[in-house]
Protein backbone atom coordinates (compact mmCIF):
# COMPACT_ATOMS: atom_id res chain seq x y z
CA UNK A 1 0.00 0.00 0.00
CA UNK A 2 1.08 3.63 -0.34
CA UNK A 3 1.18 5.71 2.06
CA UNK A 4 1.36 9.36 1.37
CA UNK A 5 2.90 12.31 3.50
CA UNK A 6 3.16 16.11 2.67
CA UNK A 7 6.71 18.18 2.19
CA UNK A 8 7.71 21.12 0.65
CA UNK A 9 8.63 20.40 -3.00
CA UNK A 10 11.69 22.41 -4.49
CA UNK A 11 11.07 22.66 -8.35
CA UNK A 12 13.45 24.04 -11.00
CA UNK A 13 14.61 24.25 -14.50
CA UNK A 14 17.76 25.61 -15.85
CA UNK A 15 20.11 25.84 -18.51
CA UNK A 16 24.04 25.69 -18.14
CA UNK A 17 26.56 26.77 -20.94
CA UNK A 18 30.01 27.90 -22.04
CA UNK A 19 31.45 28.66 -24.69
CA UNK A 20 31.78 25.29 -26.36
CA UNK A 21 28.08 24.29 -25.53
CA UNK A 22 25.84 22.80 -23.10
CA UNK A 23 26.92 21.75 -19.60
CA UNK A 24 25.71 19.33 -17.32
CA UNK A 25 24.60 20.76 -14.30
CA UNK A 26 21.78 20.31 -11.10
CA UNK A 27 20.91 22.86 -8.70
CA UNK A 28 21.44 22.36 -5.19
CA UNK A 29 17.92 21.78 -4.15
CA UNK A 30 16.51 24.19 -1.69
CA UNK A 31 19.21 26.83 -1.80
CA UNK A 32 17.43 30.43 -2.65
CA UNK A 33 14.74 30.72 -5.04
CA UNK A 34 15.21 31.99 -8.55
CA UNK A 35 14.07 33.89 -11.52
CA UNK A 36 17.32 35.16 -13.36
CA UNK A 37 19.47 34.82 -16.66
CA UNK A 38 22.80 34.94 -15.70
CA UNK A 39 26.50 35.42 -17.74
CA UNK A 40 29.98 35.11 -16.89
CA UNK A 41 30.18 33.75 -13.52
CA UNK A 42 32.92 32.03 -12.32
CA UNK A 43 33.37 28.22 -11.38
CA UNK A 44 34.44 27.92 -7.46
CA UNK A 45 35.86 24.10 -7.01
CA UNK A 46 34.63 22.23 -3.80
CA UNK A 47 36.00 18.89 -2.70
CA UNK A 48 33.63 15.99 -1.59
CA UNK A 49 33.54 13.11 0.29
CA UNK A 50 30.81 10.47 -0.23
CA UNK A 51 30.24 9.84 3.89
CA UNK A 52 30.27 13.13 4.91
CA UNK A 53 28.28 15.82 2.34
CA UNK A 54 27.76 17.70 5.24
CA UNK A 55 31.71 18.96 4.63
CA UNK A 56 30.87 20.52 0.99
CA UNK A 57 28.15 21.84 2.06
CA UNK A 58 29.73 23.56 4.89
CA UNK A 59 32.34 24.84 1.98
CA UNK A 60 29.59 25.81 -0.32
CA UNK A 61 28.33 27.67 2.69
CA UNK A 62 31.43 29.68 3.47
CA UNK A 63 31.96 30.71 -0.45
CA UNK A 64 28.65 31.87 -0.91
CA UNK A 65 29.47 34.52 1.98
CA UNK A 66 31.72 35.50 0.33
CA UNK A 67 29.88 36.13 -3.52
CA UNK A 68 26.97 37.62 -1.74
CA UNK A 69 29.14 40.38 -0.74
CA UNK A 70 29.91 40.90 -3.58
CA UNK A 71 26.94 41.28 -4.91
CA UNK A 72 26.64 38.11 -7.01
CA UNK A 73 23.45 37.05 -8.17
CA UNK A 74 24.09 32.96 -8.11
CA UNK A 75 26.80 30.82 -7.15
CA UNK A 76 28.53 28.23 -9.43
CA UNK A 77 30.79 25.05 -7.93
CA UNK A 78 32.54 21.99 -9.16
CA UNK A 79 32.07 19.01 -7.31
CA UNK A 80 35.29 17.14 -7.28
CA UNK A 81 33.69 13.67 -6.99
CA UNK A 82 36.03 10.47 -7.88
CA UNK A 83 35.37 10.29 -11.30
CA UNK A 84 35.33 14.23 -11.83
CA UNK A 85 31.71 13.80 -12.83
CA UNK A 86 28.96 15.98 -11.82
CA UNK A 87 27.97 14.97 -8.73
CA UNK A 88 24.59 15.81 -6.56
CA UNK A 89 24.65 16.20 -2.96
CA UNK A 90 21.68 15.47 -0.50
CA UNK A 91 20.24 18.36 1.52
CA UNK A 92 17.44 18.84 3.91
CA UNK A 93 14.22 20.48 3.26
CA UNK A 94 15.07 23.44 6.05
CA UNK A 95 18.52 24.03 4.29
CA UNK A 96 18.94 27.68 3.85
CA UNK A 97 21.32 29.33 1.50
CA UNK A 98 21.23 33.02 0.48
CA UNK A 99 22.01 32.75 -2.80
CA UNK A 100 20.96 30.49 -5.43
CA UNK A 101 23.26 27.39 -6.31
CA UNK A 102 24.12 25.85 -9.27
CA UNK A 103 26.27 22.43 -9.34
CA UNK A 104 28.19 21.44 -12.52
CA UNK A 105 31.29 18.51 -12.80
CA UNK A 106 35.10 19.36 -12.40
CA UNK A 107 35.29 17.97 -15.81
CA UNK A 108 33.81 20.68 -16.61
CA UNK A 109 35.51 23.59 -14.77
CA UNK A 110 38.85 22.04 -16.97
CA UNK A 111 37.34 23.14 -20.30
CA UNK A 112 35.62 26.44 -18.78
CA UNK A 113 36.44 28.92 -16.24
CA UNK A 114 32.47 30.78 -16.40
CA UNK A 115 29.49 29.31 -17.19
CA UNK A 116 26.13 31.31 -18.24
CA UNK A 117 22.42 30.53 -18.53
CA UNK A 118 19.80 30.57 -16.48
CA UNK A 119 17.45 29.32 -13.89
CA UNK A 120 14.05 29.18 -12.42
CA UNK A 121 13.60 27.41 -8.64
CA UNK A 122 10.85 27.99 -6.40
CA UNK A 123 9.05 25.97 -3.46
CA UNK A 124 5.87 24.01 -3.71
CA UNK A 125 3.53 21.75 -1.80
CA UNK A 126 4.97 18.52 -2.84
CA UNK A 127 3.53 15.33 -2.11
CA UNK A 128 5.10 11.59 -2.15
CA UNK A 129 4.44 8.09 -1.40
CA UNK A 130 6.20 5.04 0.63
CA UNK A 131 5.25 2.12 -0.08
CA UNK A 132 4.69 -0.40 2.74
CA UNK A 133 3.52 -4.10 2.49
CA UNK A 134 3.20 -7.50 4.62
CA UNK A 135 3.73 -10.98 4.00
CA UNK A 136 0.93 -11.86 6.16
CA UNK A 137 -1.83 -9.88 7.48
CA UNK A 138 -1.19 -6.77 8.67
CA UNK A 139 -2.93 -7.51 12.14
CA UNK A 140 0.08 -9.90 12.92
CA UNK A 141 2.91 -8.27 14.56
CA UNK A 142 5.94 -9.12 12.04
CA UNK A 143 8.95 -10.94 13.05
CA UNK A 144 11.18 -8.63 10.65
CA UNK A 145 10.72 -5.32 9.01
CA UNK A 146 12.94 -5.00 5.53
CA UNK A 147 13.79 -1.86 4.36
CA UNK A 148 15.55 0.13 1.31
CA UNK A 149 15.19 3.39 -0.09
CA UNK A 150 13.58 3.70 -3.21
CA UNK A 151 14.55 7.60 -4.87
CA UNK A 152 17.49 8.94 -5.98
CA UNK A 153 19.38 10.72 -8.31
CA UNK A 154 19.74 10.68 -12.35
CA UNK A 155 19.47 7.18 -13.13
CA UNK A 156 20.52 5.79 -9.66
CA UNK A 157 20.63 2.27 -11.40
CA UNK A 158 23.29 0.76 -9.19
CA UNK A 159 23.12 3.10 -6.22
CA UNK A 160 19.41 2.56 -6.12
CA UNK A 161 17.85 -0.32 -8.48
CA UNK A 162 20.89 -2.89 -7.39
CA UNK A 163 19.63 -2.78 -3.72
CA UNK A 164 15.35 -3.02 -4.61
CA UNK A 165 16.40 -6.24 -6.49
CA UNK A 166 18.10 -7.85 -3.76
CA UNK A 167 15.25 -6.78 -1.39
CA UNK A 168 12.28 -8.52 -4.15
CA UNK A 169 14.29 -11.31 -4.38
CA UNK A 170 15.01 -11.87 -0.46
CA UNK A 171 11.08 -11.26 0.17
CA UNK A 172 10.26 -13.74 -2.13
CA UNK A 173 12.54 -16.45 0.15
CA UNK A 174 11.65 -15.12 3.48
CA UNK A 175 7.80 -14.64 3.07
CA UNK A 176 6.81 -18.32 3.48
CA UNK A 177 9.34 -18.42 6.42
CA UNK A 178 8.80 -15.49 8.59
CA UNK A 179 6.12 -12.24 9.02
CA UNK A 180 8.09 -9.42 6.89
CA UNK A 181 6.76 -5.56 6.40
CA UNK A 182 8.66 -4.62 3.61
CA UNK A 183 9.20 -0.27 4.00
CA UNK A 184 10.68 1.28 0.58
CA UNK A 185 10.88 4.80 1.44
CA UNK A 186 10.77 8.13 -0.52
CA UNK A 187 12.85 11.07 -0.17
CA UNK A 188 15.97 9.73 1.13
CA UNK A 189 17.83 12.79 -0.62
CA UNK A 190 16.49 15.13 1.45
CA UNK A 191 17.66 13.58 4.76
CA UNK A 192 15.35 10.48 4.75
CA UNK A 193 12.28 12.62 4.60
CA UNK A 194 10.11 9.27 3.94
CA UNK A 195 11.66 7.46 6.27
CA UNK A 196 10.81 10.34 9.27
CA UNK A 197 7.01 10.40 7.62
CA UNK A 198 6.39 6.41 7.85
CA UNK A 199 7.65 6.01 11.36
CA UNK A 200 5.86 8.89 12.37
CA UNK A 201 2.41 7.31 10.40
CA UNK A 202 2.98 3.70 11.35
CA UNK A 203 2.84 2.03 14.41
CA UNK A 204 6.57 0.69 14.57
CA UNK A 205 7.51 -1.33 17.02
CA UNK A 206 10.75 -0.64 18.78
CA UNK A 207 11.64 -4.74 19.21
CA UNK A 208 11.61 -5.87 15.32
CA UNK A 209 14.48 -6.33 14.20
CA UNK A 210 15.53 -4.53 11.19
CA UNK A 211 17.34 -5.49 8.12
CA UNK A 212 18.32 -2.21 5.92
CA UNK A 213 19.46 -2.85 2.69
CA UNK A 214 21.21 1.02 1.35
CA UNK A 215 22.84 2.17 -1.57
CA UNK A 216 25.07 0.33 -3.74
CA UNK A 217 24.34 -2.93 -3.16
CA UNK A 218 25.29 -5.05 -5.80
CA UNK A 219 27.78 -2.61 -7.59
CA UNK A 220 31.11 -3.51 -9.39
CA UNK A 221 34.01 -2.34 -7.18
CA UNK A 222 31.74 -1.14 -4.67
CA UNK A 223 32.80 -0.76 -1.03
CA UNK A 224 29.90 -1.99 1.16
CA UNK A 225 30.00 -2.20 5.24
CA UNK A 226 27.56 -4.70 6.76
CA UNK A 227 26.64 -2.81 10.15
CA UNK A 228 24.76 -4.79 12.82
CA UNK A 229 24.30 -3.74 16.76
CA UNK A 230 24.13 -7.37 17.89
CA UNK A 231 26.74 -9.26 20.00
CA UNK A 232 30.13 -11.06 19.82
CA UNK A 233 28.79 -14.33 18.93
CA UNK A 234 26.29 -12.71 15.97
CA UNK A 235 29.26 -10.74 14.81
CA UNK A 236 31.44 -13.66 14.34
CA UNK A 237 28.89 -15.53 12.93
CA UNK A 238 28.05 -12.38 10.40
CA UNK A 239 32.16 -12.66 10.18
CA UNK A 240 32.18 -16.03 8.27
CA UNK A 241 28.75 -15.54 6.38
CA UNK A 242 30.43 -12.36 4.31
CA UNK A 243 34.19 -13.41 4.20
CA UNK A 244 33.75 -12.03 0.86
CA UNK A 245 35.56 -8.85 -0.91
CA UNK A 246 33.28 -6.87 -1.57
CA UNK A 247 31.87 -5.91 2.32
CA UNK A 248 33.69 -5.43 5.53
CA UNK A 249 31.82 -6.27 9.16
CA UNK A 250 31.41 -3.71 11.66
CA UNK A 251 30.00 -4.35 14.78
CA UNK A 252 28.28 -1.32 16.68
CA UNK A 253 26.97 -0.11 19.75
CA UNK A 254 24.57 2.16 21.71
CA UNK A 255 28.19 4.03 22.41
CA UNK A 256 28.43 5.02 19.33
CA UNK A 257 26.98 8.24 17.39
CA UNK A 258 24.05 7.33 15.35
CA UNK A 259 25.30 9.26 12.62
CA UNK A 260 28.04 6.36 12.63
CA UNK A 261 25.42 4.11 10.94
CA UNK A 262 24.94 4.40 7.27
CA UNK A 263 22.19 6.24 5.50
CA UNK A 264 18.69 5.04 7.09
CA UNK A 265 19.90 2.39 8.86
CA UNK A 266 20.16 5.25 11.48
CA UNK A 267 16.49 6.16 11.34
CA UNK A 268 16.00 2.44 12.81
CA UNK A 269 18.79 2.52 15.53
CA UNK A 270 17.34 2.68 19.11
CA UNK A 271 18.57 0.81 22.79
CA UNK A 272 16.62 -2.03 21.93
CA UNK A 273 16.28 -2.98 18.20
CA UNK A 274 18.68 -5.30 16.39
CA UNK A 275 19.46 -4.01 13.17
CA UNK A 276 21.72 -5.45 9.94
CA UNK A 277 22.56 -3.15 7.43
CA UNK A 278 24.34 -3.29 4.57
CA UNK A 279 25.36 -0.30 2.29
CA UNK A 280 28.22 1.45 0.86
CA UNK A 281 29.84 3.81 -2.39
CA UNK A 282 31.75 3.39 -5.05
CA UNK A 283 32.88 6.28 -7.58
CA UNK A 284 29.99 6.74 -9.73
CA UNK A 285 27.87 7.26 -6.50
CA UNK A 286 25.36 10.07 -7.19
CA UNK A 287 26.72 11.08 -10.49
CA UNK A 288 25.09 10.56 -14.14
CA UNK A 289 27.29 7.73 -14.57
CA UNK A 290 25.63 5.44 -11.99
CA UNK A 291 23.98 3.63 -14.98
CA UNK A 292 22.60 -0.21 -15.29
CA UNK A 293 25.81 -1.17 -16.41
CA UNK A 294 27.54 -0.86 -12.89
CA UNK A 295 25.36 -3.44 -11.57
CA UNK A 296 27.62 -6.57 -11.49
CA UNK A 297 25.46 -9.88 -11.32
CA UNK A 298 27.69 -12.20 -9.60
CA UNK A 299 28.57 -10.42 -6.41
CA UNK A 300 24.44 -10.11 -5.98
CA UNK A 301 23.70 -13.23 -6.03
CA UNK A 302 26.38 -13.99 -3.41
CA UNK A 303 25.02 -11.01 -1.37
CA UNK A 304 21.29 -12.55 -1.39
CA UNK A 305 22.19 -15.45 -0.12
CA UNK A 306 24.37 -13.96 2.57
CA UNK A 307 21.89 -11.74 3.36
CA UNK A 308 19.57 -14.61 4.09
CA UNK A 309 21.82 -16.25 6.58
CA UNK A 310 22.42 -12.91 7.92
CA UNK A 311 18.77 -12.79 8.66
CA UNK A 312 18.56 -15.71 10.27
CA UNK A 313 21.56 -14.66 12.64
CA UNK A 314 19.29 -11.20 13.59
CA UNK A 315 16.51 -13.29 14.36
CA UNK A 316 18.31 -15.69 16.69
CA UNK A 317 20.47 -13.80 18.83
CA UNK A 318 20.42 -10.62 21.17
CA UNK A 319 21.66 -7.49 21.22
CA UNK A 320 25.09 -6.19 22.06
Amino acid sequence: MEIAYEFPRYEATWLVECEQGPVAAIPLFYSSSADLDFTDVPIEPITLDDWREFAALEQIQQHVLVSEKADASIAIFATQSANQALYALNVGVDFQCPLPVLLVGADSANTASHLSGSLQAKITQGQSSNLVAYSASKNLPPELIITTPISGWFQCAAERGAGIAVVLELISRLKDKYRLQIVMTTGHELHHLGTDAVQDQLAISAHVPVLHIGSCVGVANAYMVLSSNQNDQAIGQLSRIFTHDYACVVQRDAKQPVQEWPGESRNWVNGERRVLSLAGTDQHFHTPLDTYSRINMQPWVQIVENLEQGVAVLLETKSS
